[in-house]
């Protein structure tokens, strides 16, 4: 979707490139793993 809604908002810039920029945000989510440096969480419905 990201690059689906880049390719159209370029398209619409060069269409009327004298229109002011605009801002268009994506919802988002975060998936923890531990390639982003964290620990590892334990599995839920463990007692750890």
């Amino acid at each position: 979707e990201l690059g689906a809604r880049a390719v159209q908002v370029l398209l619409d810039r060069l269409a009327a490139p004298d229109r002011p920029a605009r801002t268009v945000r994506l919802p988002c989510t975060f998936v923890h793993r531990t390639s982003c440096g964290c620990p590892a969480r334990p599995e839920k419905g463990t007692d750890s």
